[in-house]
């Protein structure tokens, strides 16, 4: 992310009028928690970088990025000694370094991803409980602004992608589990927040995905971030949604526009 970031801060420098006292008035007023989802390759972890940059260059202000998504700590784990078992090959630990163990187990053993799955879900929450508490409450009483990667926007876009994949294989307690990290994750953005949906045309998220070596993304996948954003929506979380194939400047100007009008009304 930082090379990323340092190459693209001299753009960003040239549209001195995106600089705004009032804004960063209105980001010092309290403790603020920027969260940027939506699309893989659609340009989160740039601006989430360019954010920090921003706040702390030009307005002076403490801030923080933080990462919170699914299957981080003990359920990654769980599911690295799962294809170890099932394998027996330290090859599964390289296969990992490229793609997610939930997207292996998919697509070479889905029996076994049914049958773990509840368990799997139970230590994805516990994961997500202490990791999402502790960075945005111990971080966030030292630092004025946090800039969260996924958060509930990567979280609901899971959840929607897991209840379509696995269908009614997926038993009730995981889907217990997965309303309750949902609802979890919403209860942490009570306060001054503002969240943002990061998309693209699946033509240029092709391209960004080709040329940084990536895996390309299964397109149920990333319909089912754009659905799950839909639904957030309707559970009364405000999504201001930034098409990221413009050139940056102009996107990242877009997003301090937004987060000032979002952080005003509170």
């Amino acid at each position: 992310m930082r090379t990323t970031v340092e190459s693209q801060k001299v753009g960003i420098r040239l549209h001195s009028s995106y600089t705004s006292f009032a804004f960063c008035t209105t980001v010092r007023r309290g403790h603020s928690v920027v969260v940027l989802g939506g699309d893989v390759g659609g340009g989160k972890s740039t601006h989430a970088g360019l954010l920090v940059w921003y706040f702390r260059q030009r307005c002076g202000i403490g801030a923080r990025y933080a990462h919170v998504k699914s299957f981080h700590a003990l359920s990654r784990a769980l599911f690295l000694l799962l294809l170890l078992l099932r394998y027996r090959s330290r090859l599964v630990l390289r296969a990992c370094r490229s793609f997610s163990p939930f997207r292996i187990l998919y697509e070479h053993d889905r029996e076994l991803l049914v049958k773990t799955f509840a368990v799997v879900s139970l230590l994805n929450f516990l994961d997500l409980a202490v990791i999402a508490l502790a960075r945005q409450r111990l971080l966030g009483a030292f630092t004025r602004v946090l800039v969260f990667e996924d958060h509930v926007v990567g979280y609901a876009n899971d959840a929607t992608y897991f209840f379509y994949v696995l269908g009614g294989r997926m038993n009730r307690w995981s889907r217990a589990v997965w309303l309750m990290g949902l609802f979890y994750l919403l209860g942490l953005l009570r306060g001054q927040s503002a969240v943002f949906f990061l998309r693209a045309p699946f033509s240029e998220l092709a391209r960004r995905w080709r040329e940084r070596g990536t895996p390309y993304e299964y397109a149920e996948y990333l319909l089912a971030g754009r659905a799950a954003a839909r639904l957030l929506e309707r559970m009364g979380l405000k999504i201001t949604y930034v098409d990221t194939s413009k050139p940056l400047p102009k996107v990242f100007a877009k997003i301090l526009c937004s987060l000032k009008e979002a952080l005003e009304t509170y």
